[in-house]
């Protein structure tokens, strides 16, 4: 038994970081993280003997048995920590007493029933618990009940042999409503003293100038002296204030990205050069490593900003004269890595976990010397997650330290304006992302818009055909002949695509298949302008296919109002589908990833601001953008753009205002790709 503690509990020492589960995050308790997913792993391990000693096929149970399943049961019934047990339908299998205390309920009156009546779980979160999978330390998310605040940390349940099959998941619940409201009382505090020290601050640092430029009369050398200390340290408190209020406002989520996409070679040059003079200051040299097929990125260019400033900053201050400071980006699909790397000080292991804490300094002379306000790195993490990204610090005391993170891709339709009429419309079917940009820039210089499908697989390409009705269809296989085959096949059984061409890309070289439609093979080498020119000869001529703006799905409970918004929508050329209640819009978004979201603020069954929180936890859904329609009487802007919210539209809504802001939202996600995983390429 100890040896197994001990491997639990060295097990439990490596934190996974980002593998949490959508089941309604409001937030994070980093605190007691480890803590918990510690005792989770315990309790979990626990639970699963338990219920394993307790089945009914087990016929030939020992006496030693007996007594671990007598344990067992006695842990989980005193435990503090509230345990439920789900078989793999959501319904609760076992309860404990502090889950009890919990949820005001006695196990005879919980046992069998649905975990949505006790408000564990909604609808359609029991439609995700098949997605579970198992963590080696489970991170917990927090949950709005009631008035309480309750922290969750849910973990499969495996059967059959080789504990392949689903049998059902074990959730830890702690009431942390106490833990919250401090938290939120000291983000508070940190925010409003923050604020009352600028003041202050500003004068203290206006007077100390004017006393320096003489106007105050002529100043002597120590007089001069005295005033550049307090000048310098009125700097490093004001740089400490505002990393306060940086980091506050992040945590309470008051910071909104303006994200659009960004030119991350321009931004890294724009960054070097302001602060080249801090780098000649110390004779330090550096260099790029740029990548060339890195496209724009989708982030908030002044965060970028401060992120790059953050991570130069500290590769120069503690790189000692005449180092070396290297910048590289990585194309990684959907995402771009970059890393800033140092031949500075190093850090040692022991520091590595700790860097990203909020005031943690490396107990070091050279770091000590050095100042700063123990914010920097944590800002920057902060930072990064929030545009979807993760950050890793590697280092080597002595020999350097590198940094990397990574940001989403920013990739869209083009869409061509100089075109009398609509632009025709290119399915474009390839998992290479050289080709996308390849083939999209080509197609620049006649009226297409590239559409691709949100995955690879044949449904899903033949889906996007029928949808968009394009006027050729691109594809290179990713499969052997008989996936191309299939996917054919399926194109020729949809009446409406019966005759649209087609361009294989690395195809074989002949076909033996019976088809009516026009399909020209190209070898895989071929060349972009090649790729293009045998689109352009295919395009009918005469005549422009119908364009697509985009798929909007309508969340309004009204049928009146969502037969105009529909009729609306339909007639300024986008696709259209409906939900009358917040359960049956988050179903709808998940199911069919819908381009842009339009819901009433008081939908019924789950108001506007719960459907947001659902979204943006699942993945494929959390770039979804949404718009709100709202009565004066019910808006609170604040609530709903902190849940997601992409604009709000106060009633009576204008069908024009409503029409633009859809076309400007949706040029930036219509017709994107996904990966096999649902993440927006």
């Amino acid at each position: 038994m100890t040896m197994w503690v001990a491997t639990i509990l060295a097990q439990a020492g490596q934190r996974t970081g980002d593998n949490r589960e959508p089941f309604g995050l409001i937030g994070e308790i980093d605190t007691y993280s480890l803590a918990a997913g510690v005792v989770f792993m315990l309790i979990i391990t626990l639970v699963a003997m338990w219920l394993s000693q307790r089945s009914p096929k087990r016929e030939n149970i020992t006496g030693a048995s007996n007594q671990d399943g007598d344990r067992y049961a006695t842990i989980f019934e005193s435990a503090n920590e509230g345990i439920v047990v789900l078989d793999a339908d959501g319904v609760i299998t076992e309860i404990n007493p502090a889950a009890c205390r919990l949820f005001d309920t006695q196990p005879d009156d919980t046992v069998g029933t649905p975990a949505t009546d006790l408000g564990l779980l909604s609808h359609t979160e029991i439609r995700l618990l098949p997605n579970l999978h198992r963590q080696e330390t489970p991170q917990p998310v927090v949950r709005q009940l009631g008035e309480r605040v309750i922290s969750t940390i849910v973990s499969p349940l495996r059967a059959g042999e080789g504990k392949r099959r689903r049998a059902g998941s074990v959730w830890l619940l702690r009431d942390v409503t106490e833990i919250v409201r401090m938290d939120e009382t000291r983000n508070e505090f940190i925010s409003v003293v923050s604020h009352e020290l600028r003041t202050p601050m500003t004068a203290i640092k206006g007077f100390t100038d004017l006393i320096l430029d003489g106007d105050a009369g002529r100043v002597s050398d120590q007089q001069r002296e005295l005033l550049a200390i307090v000048q310098a340290n009125a700097d490093r408190l004001v740089d400490l204030v505002n990393d306060m209020l940086d980091i506050s406002r992040i945590e309470s989520g008051r910071i909104q990205l303006d994200q659009t996409a960004v030119d991350l070679a321009k931004a890294i040059q724009s960054e070097i050069a302001s602060l080249r003079p801090m780098l000649d200051a110390k004779q330090q040299h550096i260099q790029t490593e740029l990548d060339a097929d890195v496209p724009p990125i989708y982030a908030d260019a002044a965060r970028l900003s401060q992120i790059l400033t953050n991570l130069l900053a500290n590769a120069s201050k503690y790189t000692p004269e005449e180092g070396w400071i290297t910048i590289r980006t990585e194309l990684l699909d959907s995402h771009v890595a970059v890393s800033v790397s140092d031949t500075g000080i190093g850090i040692p292991v022991e520091a590595l976990p700790h860097l990203f804490t909020k005031f943690y300094r490396v107990e070091q002379p050279a770091v000590r010397e050095a100042g700063g306000t123990g914010l920097g790195l944590a800002i920057t993490r902060l930072l990064v997650e929030r545009h979807g990204g993760r950050i890793t610090i590697a280092s080597r005391q002595g020999v350097g330290t590198t940094v990397r993170f990574t940001l989403p891709v920013a990739r869209r339709a083009e869409i061509i304006g100089d075109h009398a009429g609509e632009p025709f419309v290119i399915l474009v079917a390839t998992a290479d992302p050289r080709d996308r940009r390849a083939w999209s820039q080509g197609l620049e210089s006649i009226p297409t818009r590239p559409v691709y499908p949100r995955s690879q697989t044949v449904r899903a390409i033949v889906g996007e055909a029928e949808l968009h009705q394009p006027s050729v269809i691109v594809i290179r296989p990713q499969a052997s002949r008989p996936g191309l085959y299939d996917l054919l096949t399926d194109l020729d059984a949809v009446p409406e695509l019966a005759e649209t061409p087609i361009v294989v890309v690395g195809g074989p070289t002949q076909t033996d298949w019976v088809t009516d439609r026009q399909i020209v093979m190209l070898r895989g080498d071929a060349g972009p302008d090649h790729v293009v020119s045998t689109i352009s000869d295919l395009l009918p001529h005469g005549e422009v296919a119908p364009r697509s703006l985009g798929r909007v799905l309508l969340g309004i409970t009204d049928d009146t109002r969502g037969a105009f918004f529909g009729e609306t929508l339909i007639e300024a050329g986008f696709t259209v589908a409906h939900a009358r209640d917040g359960l049956t819009a988050i179903v709808r978004a998940i199911e069919t990833l819908p381009d842009a979201i339009v819901l009433d603020a008081d939908l019924d069954r789950l108001d506007a601001g719960s459907v947001l929180h659902q979204l943006r936890e699942y993945p494929g859904t959390e770039q979804i953008p949404v718009i709100v329609l709202a009565g004066a009487k019910e808006l609170d802007e604040s609530e709903l753009l902190a849940a997601g919210a992409s604009d709000i539209i106060l009633e009576p809504v204008d069908r024009e205002t409503l029409v633009t802001r859809l076309r400007e939202l949706t040029v930036s996600t219509a017709g994107l790709g996904r990966d096999d995983n649902n993440t927006l390429l």
